[in-house]
């Protein structure tokens, strides 16, 4: 189930310069010539070629034979399940179903067998939006490998914290730096690329400062009519994106291209939704042939650098197309998450809508947070006494706080007053140790680049296992006494099926610290279309209770506990998304954000709308898999992958799929599906 190499990626690589060193040391790891396999990271701003050298090392593993699996972060929601399933998907095909650490099990029982006769590498690519993922990574996962497989990251930053704070993992890491080409490297890459002309390689130079990318852009605006290059002092990526938008063949392309950088990910069939109209193949070959485009698990992306860049382009330039094109893309994904939610997890969905709906309360958080990186990372047999350092330094170190932001577009106020102690009524008397050993995914530290806990969340999968203990805590148990039989029954679902989430606890080492309590928000906000209830009960301030108003939660009437203070009432509130809950919460979401969305029926109805569209069509069982893949952006060697069949199976299924629904193509069958038609 491996990738193959093609011609193709074989010339690609013909082109990388400057990296001998780093190529090198991997061909002596490939051929024996050094012991063990450690962790190799590899760090470097982006663009600068991280991803590229990722092939290379791909192409030299499998002409030596060697297992080399390649992960990208926006390939898998960032949970070590879905990283698994992943893996076993590059190895065997489709993954069984399997709780978490039965996966785990298998996935290094597959490892462990391929490693008997030939190298393994692991590689994974934008490790950076993966933060959450390392102790998962560092105490589940990678101390279980065989001893000699070789585990490459790549991302913008080098290891930090914990990584470096034990001795064994420092002595397994070897740091590798991805410079910017120096003078040498960059004119042997120009040469390679037909530039000879000594006078034009030294201006190149000068301007791409080295950079790999924004050497390989200036390449390709030497051949445009009416290329020039631009003086110092302006920015080159955003005029590197204008020259290349020029060289664009016709304006149907350049319209595509616009459209696509406004898309974290994209397939044929979400840009022709994006542009409600059909994207015909060779429209969309032409826009993945560019260099710039690159293929991922999920369909294509464009290179973060040339995204932002044009993307930022098109908002100055158009802001009424910028601003249309945001709100399909909100369109679209509030759409998936309605059609799929029944029936497969929408988590990576649910981040992509977030990316484009924001409530005004959040926004005005995310216009004054601060740059710097910062995770979620769930607790771990290793964290617990950070954990609990955390709360205990909170407690120690409590005072009145006040907060007061503007956001910028809308002008709205939010200010938010609270004493020293009503600053940490949910951290007080909360045991952590009981809470993790109740469900091992409740307790999560939000942590800075440094390594630092910065804040800490209490989320209690809400199921069979966490009912009867919840129960006899003082915060959730008012709230549970106050249900009547059948509603407490309906939330004792089995632990991989939760019912819902309570929040526990939500804290920020700093109240006043938009940038904490925005990354809070984002990590709610992950909860909040999980077709289940997401309960809390915040501080009883009445400038909290408006923000958890405003972002769609509703008071729970007739429920209350006075655990924090002794004697102040303190109110439930709660999201259910439940049967047509979630339809109704993502209308107010998107209409909170000025977009006036109405869902198609079949996706407000899923389940009765799905089983009557199959009926009525007459597909067979294999049909409706094949056509429910295709709703969800799959492409047909994609849909051979995950069923186990050929792709000429799939083919013969499209075409009694298209006959029965009465259409020509993919995208007049997406539209008709999902209700668009």
């Amino acid at each position: 189930m491996l990738g193959k190499i093609s011609a193709f990626d074989v010339r690609e690589c013909q082109f990388v310069v400057g990296r001998q060193q780093e190529i090198a040391l991997f061909s002596r790891f490939l051929d024996n010539r050094m012991s063990g396999g450690g962790i190799w990271n590899l760090y470097g701003t982006g663009g600068v070629g991280k991803s590229t050298l990722l092939q290379v090392y791909r192409l030299l593993a499998h002409q030596q034979g060697a297992c080399y699996l390649l992960l990208d972060s926006r390939d898998f929601s960032h949970t070590g399940h879905d990283l698994l399933k992943a893996l076993y998907m590059q190895m065997k095909g489709v993954p069984p179903e399997s709780d978490p650490q039965s996966l785990l099990e298998i996935v290094l029982d597959e490892i462990q067998e391929l490693a008997r006769d030939r190298k393994v590498i692991l590689a994974l690519d934008t490790f950076e939006e993966m933060s959450g993922l390392e102790a998962w990574l560092r105490d589940r996962f990678f101390k279980w490998l065989p001893e000699q497989m070789l585990v490459l990251i790549a991302g913008r930053q080098p290891l930090k914290g914990p990584w470096l704070h034990s001795p064994v993992w420092r002595e397994r890491i070897v740091r590798m730096p991805v410079e910017h080409l120096n003078r040498e490297a960059a004119f042997d890459y120009l040469r390679r690329c037909g530039v000879t002309e000594e006078e034009r390689m030294v201006r190149m130079w000068h301007h791409s400062m080295g950079h790999p990318l924004a050497l390989s852009l200036t390449v390709a605006t030497q051949w445009a009519p009416d290329q020039t290059l631009r003086e110092d002092g302006m920015n080159w990526f955003d005029d590197i994106a204008a020259l290349w938008l020029k060289e664009v063949p016709h304006k149907d392309l350049r319209r595509i291209v616009e459209a696509a950088s406004v898309l974290r990910q994209f397939n044929q069939e979400m840009l022709s939704y994006l542009l409600e109209e059909d994207i015909n193949a060779s429209l969309f070959e032409s826009l993945t042939a560019l260099s710039f485009v690159q293929p991922s698990e999920r369909g294509w992306k464009m290179h973060d650098v040339m995204r932002e860049a044009t993307c930022g382009l098109l908002r100055e330039r158009m802001p009424k197309l910028y601003r249309s094109l945001m709100e399909r893309c909100a369109f679209y994904y509030a759409e998936a998450i309605l059609h799929k939610s029944r029936k497969a997890d929408v988590s990576w969905e649910v981040v992509e809508l977030f990316y484009y709906v924001e409530d005004y309360s959040l926004r005005a958080m995310k216009h004054m947070a601060a740059r710097e990186k910062y995770y979620w990372e769930p607790l771990t047999d290793s964290t617990i006494m950070d954990a609990e350092a955390y709360v205990r330094d909170r407690l120690r170190t409590r005072k009145s706080t006040s907060l007061k932001k503007i956001d910028p577009e809308s002008g709205l106020e939010i200010q938010i007053d609270l004493s020293a102690q009503e600053s940490t009524y949910m951290i007080q008397d909360i045991d952590l140790a009981a809470f993790y050993k109740m469900d091992s995914r409740s307790v999560q530290l939000l942590r800075s680049e440094e390594g630092q806990a910065v804040a800490i969340a209490v989320l209690v999968p809400l199921h069979s296992g966490t009912i009867p203990r919840l129960s006899h805590d003082p915060v959730f148990g008012p709230f549970l006494a106050n249900l009547a039989p059948s509603d407490r029954k309906a939330l004792e679902t089995p632990p991989d099926r939760p019912a819902g989430w309570f929040i526990r606890s939500l804290d920020y080492g700093d109240p006043t610290d938009p940038t904490y309590i925005a990354e809070g928000m984002k990590l709610t906000n992950a909860y909040m279309c999980s077709r289940g209830i997401l309960v809390i009960s915040p501080q009883p301030v009445e400038a909290v209770k408006q923000v958890f108003l405003s972002l769609g939660f509703e008071q729970v009437p007739g429920a209350s506990h006075c655990h924090y203070d002794g004697t102040t009432p303190t109110p439930y509130f709660i999201i259910d998304t439940r049967e047509d809950g979630l339809r109704d919460f993502l209308v107010r979401l998107l209409s909170q954000s000025g977009m006036n969305w109405s869902p198609s029926e079949e996706a407000s109805s899923p389940k009765s709308g799905q089983e009557s569209r199959w009926t009525s069509w007459n597909l067979t069982a294999r049909e409706q898999q094949v056509a429910e893949l295709v709703v969800e952006g799959h492409s047909n060697p994609e849909i051979a992958h995950r069923l186990q069949v050929s792709e000429m199976t799939v083919k013969k299924h499209m075409s009694g799929i298209l006959g029965k629904a009465g259409v020509k193509n993919r995208v007049q069958l997406i539209r008709r599906i999902i209700g668009q038609a």
